[in-house]
């Protein structure tokens, strides 16, 4: 369950697959290809071509090492998503070829950059590539390679921090902008150090401020196919989900209230969890909102919904109750995909419960089998009683696992004093730990137990004493 830092190289080797080292491979060989291209046919020499090559081969190994061992086991990274990042920075290289020669600061960082951190969503994974970039487009200036390196690097930078705290759709023009007026700012710091003129100053900021605009206009037609093809889920297509009037959201409230007042409960602790971990804490309070769609199909065979009505569950057998309550995973995967829901929500949904068994049906049919005379006796089959799974797969999924299981636990006791609560809480996440249901997850101890820590806090938070007020009305 821990990932050890020791074993990356061989967690990276079982993770991927051919697949993904053919793609880094073709990412490799068309980069190179437009950086030598066509310069080393006519102008440049063919050792300066190889030094190049080999260069932009160290510099994108050390990336694509980094992406697929960080993320193989990450709820938003696929391969559609790798592809993405190649041909975004194979574009950019491309583009290039033609504005450098124009003006080195018309090449659109700003869109590479875009897609890197505000349409993908992962800040690391971003500076990584945004350096690598700034990277191969300097050597390309080698006369004065530190300067467009510095240049490069801050726009990018600058851009990423802006993208990872302003997530609305219409945000990343603004974005773009002061991420334009970061790399004027850093041009005329090199001014004021005499490594740069105020002619180059003037060219080079009208270039950028023009090439963020452009690219904001292109990132924004294309961003919604972007999101279709690549089944990419950006914050603002989290925002879009998240908000009320989504029909799904719409349907879970009308018809299965309860459900849907117990799914924003587990959004709150689940956000609040991942964010004591650093994790993806939007897509935590999405995936927490859609976790139990499956229930509109059967509301009321969940307690939650059972406000006016006899329990149904009464009148059936607890194999039968089994069945009903672990089809409402199966349901909510089909919603989800009726809705175009997309994968890594899905994926929340199929995960949530792992292969956990429903101890209480479980235990109900024990003892009616062994209350049961010796012809009416059956074969006690745990299998019967136990999720499909598959375990959860990610940080995220594993936290709202935590959360769902604590949150209805809790709500169980009758006197929920802060102790309780809280021994309440740990002996949960130990089952599951102990139960094996974290094994696929790439939390460690360490960030289990903020994990811990936030879910007992946020839940005591819910279940603090209240002061007892008079009825003056008896007076």
């Amino acid at each position: 369950m821990a990932f050890k830092k020791n074993k990356v190289w061989q967690d990276f080797l079982r993770k991927t697959d051919a697949i993904e080292n053919l793609i880094g491979l073709l990412w490799f060989v068309v980069s190179s290809a437009i950086i030598v291209w066509p310069s080393s046919l006519l102008d440049w020499q063919w050792p300066r071509a190889l030094a190049m090559i080999m260069l932009n081969g160290g510099a994108l190994g050390l990336i694509i090492n980094k992406i697929l061992t960080m993320h193989a086991r990450s709820i938003i990274f696929t391969r559609r998503i790798f592809i993405l990042l190649a041909l975004i920075s194979c574009a950019a290289l491309l583009a290039a070829n033609y504005l450098l020669p124009l003006n080195p600061f018309l090449v659109p960082v700003t869109a590479a950059v875009a897609v890197y951190g505000f349409i993908y969503g992962n800040r690391s994974v971003a500076i990584y590539l945004t350096i690598y970039l700034a990277f191969v487009l300097a050597l390309q200036n080698p006369e004065n390679w530190f300067y467009f390196f510095t240049v490069y690097t801050s726009q990018g930078l600058f851009l990423i921090q802006l993208s990872s705290s302003r997530l609305e759709r219409n945000s990343l023009a603004y974005s773009a902008l002061l991420s334009a007026l970061a790399g004027i700012g850093t041009m005329f710091l090199f001014c004021l150090l005499g490594q740069s003129d105020i002619h180059i100053l003037h060219s080079g900021a009208a270039a950028m401020l023009f090439s963020a605009l452009t690219s904001t206009v292109i990132i924004i037609g294309l961003l919604p196919y972007i999101e279709d093809i690549f089944y990419i889920v950006t914050p603002t297509k989290l925002l879009e989900l998240a908000s009320p009037n989504n029909p799904l959201l719409k349907r879970l409230l009308m018809e299965a209230p309860g459900t849907y007042h117990h799914s924003l409960t587990v959004a709150n602790l689940a956000e609040a969890a991942t964010e004591a971990i650093n994790g993806n804490a939007l897509l935590s309070r999405v995936g927490a909102y859609y976790h139990d769609i499956g229930k509109i199909k059967r509301p009321l065979f969940f307690v939650e919904n059972q406000h006016a009505f006899d329990n149904p569950h009464n009148q059936l057998t607890p194999q039968m109750s089994a069945m009903i309550i672990i089809s409402h995973v199966k349901d909510g995967a089909a919603l989800g995909k009726e809705y175009k829901l997309p994968r890594p929500i899905i994926d929340i949904i199929q995960q949530h419960h792992g292969d956990s068994v429903m101890s209480y049906f479980f235990h109900t049919f024990k003892e009616t089998n062994e209350k049961a005379t010796e012809s009416e006796k059956t074969t006690v089959n745990e299998a019967d009683f136990r999720y499909h799974g598959p375990k959860p797969h990610t940080k995220e999924a594993a936290i709202i696992m935590l959360a769902d299981s604590c949150e209805a636990a809790v709500r169980t006791l009758e006197k929920p004093t802060p102790s309780r609560v809280n021994n309440l809480i740990s002996r949960i996440i130990k089952d599951k730990i102990d139960n094996g249901q974290l094994d696929d997850s790439p939390l460690t101890f360490r960030e289990i137990s903020k994990i811990r820590v936030s879910l007992q806090q946020t839940i005591g938070n819910m279940f603090h004493n209240r002061i007892a007020y008079n009825d003056k009305s008896k007076d």
